[in-house]
């Protein structure tokens, strides 16, 4: 039985690792920039005719990380 319980607290843990890096970003404006570069002078995200690429408003974007006042996603 304590071999049972080892196994269920070692399985939540690991769950619990791998949930608390499913992190997630929702944009929840419009015409939201998405940038190549950590910087307001860095390339916007654009399709293969120079045009922006924008999010819609509700999109969930995978965070990766926090470059000062930006999200690297």
């Amino acid at each position: 039985m304590n071999i049972k319980r080892l196994f269920a607290s070692c399985l939540l843990a690991v769950a619990a690792c791998i949930f608390s890096w499913a992190t997630n970003v929702v944009v929840d404006g419009t015409h939201v920039r998405l940038r190549l570069g950590a910087s307001t002078s860095a390339q916007i995200l654009s399709d293969g005719n120079g045009d922006p690429i924008y999010p819609a408003k509700g999109a969930v974007i995978p965070y990766l990380a926090t470059e000062g006042n930006f999200y690297k996603v």
